[in-house]
């Protein structure tokens, strides 16, 4: 179908280009019947061979903006282990304190006619203090397991008593006659302090000079005196 129309497309043309080319010109007639159906052939051939026309249209570039917002996630881990190091210091003085010791050095008994009493258990003690702070009022008393009346002499006061220093004490104590008496003392200080000492039979009838003799002069502050 395409090539007859070609065929009657050149016809026409060179049906006209004869016009011009010296020779006498073709005489078209008011009605022509091989013109009129070239014509017709080819209007329709014109219009069965329309190209379609694409209409290519540019894709604009987006206008939008793309915000990047960078996210930074910090993980921190804080270790902080305190090291406490002793300062140096001063060497901590010791704070002085009371210490008291009592030995019932020995003990007899006797007849004290002085107070119009009757037997009376004598004991001979020494009194120390052996602590780093001055004792005071420090009272030692004399107990017994048949004690009687009271007597004047069962207990002494030692108004201070230096650290580092005893003193010899002898007390005496009311107690029934020809009974095996028991004895105890018990000392106390102002600062709280106290001490005590027992002995389990006091009988004897004669007094054990030698170790009262060691014991020094009674009732008088002295340094310790070492064995």
């Amino acid at each position: 179908m395409t090539r007859r129309l070609a065929g009657w497309f050149v016809i026409i043309v060179l049906a006209l280009q004869t016009t011009g080319c010296g020779s006498s010109p073709i005489q078209i007639t008011p009605y022509n019947p091989a013109l009129s159906t070239a014509l017709a052939a080819y209007t329709q051939a014109a219009k069965s061979s329309i190209s379609p026309i694409f209409t290519f249209t540019p894709r604009q570039p987006s206008t939008s903006t793309r915000t990047f917002t960078p996210t930074i996630s910090l993980t921190m881990t804080l270790s902080q282990t305190a090291t406490l190091s002793p300062s140096p210091s001063a060497t901590d003085t010791p704070r002085p304190v009371v210490k008291l010791n009592v030995m019932i050095a020995t003990c007899d008994t006797g007849v004290d006619l002085f107070h119009n009493l009757g037997e009376v258990t004598n004991a001979y003690v020494l009194l120390q203090n052996v602590g780093t702070a001055d004792a005071t009022d420090v009272q030692a008393t004399l107990q017994a397991s048949d004690e009687q009346k009271p007597h004047p002499d069962k207990s002494y006061l030692v108004q201070n008593l230096p650290a580092g220093d005893e003193i010899p004490l002898k007390l005496t104590v009311d107690t029934k006659e020809g009974v095996a008496t028991s004895i105890k003392v018990e000392v106390t200080s102002a600062e709280e302090v106290s001490a005590s000492a027992s002995k389990a039979s006091c009988s004897a009838r004669i007094a054990k000079e030698d170790i009262i003799n060691k014991l020094g002069k009674l009732f008088v502050v002295r340094k310790i005196i070492k064995p």
